[in-house]
């Protein structure tokens, strides 16, 4: 599968989980990278677009999703996106940070947002892995 189909296909498995796991869904918007064109992209966050955004202004939460290739982790340019993206999320009363990553992967993105969250005092922000997926 070409990297930008898989990276398309762990996309659409945060905004599932969003859909299934999280208790704002009547109040809640969730915008998508490139779903539904330019007017109804996620918030520019410290330079860059998140995959997926949601948030609820009744409960004061927002959640960012991140989708990454195996080849995207160790970059100079999701270090900086994780870290913009969880200073953002830590001026909510509740938020969280949801990545999907190939499941060869889950320990290395996990390991990476520990060392970052540790680094920019973000360790109150919540963060899930999606398990199993392809890659």
């Amino acid at each position: 599968m070409p990297e930008s189909d898989i990276h398309s296909a762990l996309i659409q498995s945060i905004v599932v989980w969003i859909e299934t796991n999280t208790s704002f869904q009547e109040s809640m918007a969730i915008l998508v990278d490139g779903q539904f064109g330019r007017d109804c992209l996620p918030p520019n966050i410290g330079g860059s677009v998140p995959d997926v955004f949601a948030s609820s202004a009744f409960a004061n939460f927002a959640l960012i999703g991140e989708a990454k290739t195996a080849s995207d982790i160790e970059t100079r340019h999701t270090r900086t996106q994780l870290s913009a993206y969880l200073a953002f999320l830590s001026n909510f009363e509740s938020s969280l940070l949801v990545l999907a990553v190939p499941w060869y992967c889950t320990n290395q993105i996990r390991s990476l947002v520990r060392a970052i969250q540790r680094t920019t005092g973000t360790e109150q922000v919540g963060v899930h892995v999606l398990e199993q997926l392809p890659g």
